[in-house]
């Protein structure tokens, strides 16, 4: 039966829907792209103010963030990716101050320190 409060089911379809913008920008349609990884941060973001205490929604939001930089560094509007970057690194900072980083996203920060050094 069809559960709309199914969180497993909205977390696929937010996941689904950023994927769905990586493919639209790199067709040339940033603007439905940008238009879907809104929708997909909003989601990312309520479930990270509904659970502060735990990693992986955080993890989840800064690997939205990022993705929304990519999104807007694909379709070449440098000043909203620099944006999205820092909001990305802003937010993996905070993930690893308060829980520590797993040992496969520990180059996730120098890997963005990296990318905003190319932002004026």
């Amino acid at each position: 039966a069809r559960d709309p409060d199914d969180s497993s089911a909205a977390r696929r379809l937010a996941i689904l829907r950023a994927s769905q913008a990586m493919a639209l920008v790199q067709s040339g349609d940033g603007d439905t792209a940008v238009r879907l990884m809104n929708e997909t941060n909003d989601w990312f973001e309520q479930q990270a103010k509904a659970d502060t205490e735990t990693s992986a929604p955080q993890r989840s939001l800064a690997i939205s963030y990022y993705m929304m930089g990519d999104i807007y560094r694909i379709a070449e509007r440098g000043d909203e990716a620099c944006h999205w970057f820092g909001r990305a690194l802003e937010k993996w900072l905070n993930i690893e101050a308060r829980f520590g980083l797993a040992e496969f996203d520990q180059g996730q920060p120098d890997d963005i320190r990296a990318i905003l050094s190319e932002c004026s």
